[in-house]
């Protein structure tokens, strides 16, 4: 969430001064946007190294079932 504070501000530990906060509904939208964008963005890199992960195994496999196939002729 995005919150935009306004007025003056005396002692932040103590939260004095004069002011507020509002939310700021424009702001949060783009952020969501981005969010969003930045999560496709992660699961497209996950799907691409999962098929690669798996095409790996894969000739792992027929390397190793080709070896066995030369050693038992």
């Amino acid at each position: 969430m995005v919150f935009v504070s306004h007025g003056e501000m005396g002692d932040l530990q103590r939260l004095d001064g004069i002011g507020y906060i509002e939310y700021d509904e424009e702001r949060a939208m783009i952020e969501d946007v981005v969010r969003k964008e930045a999560l496709e963005e992660q699961s497209r890199r996950l799907r691409e190294f999962e098929e690669r992960q798996r095409r790996h195994r894969e000739e792992l496999e027929r390397a190793a079932e080709a070896e066995m196939e030369v050693n038992y002729q």
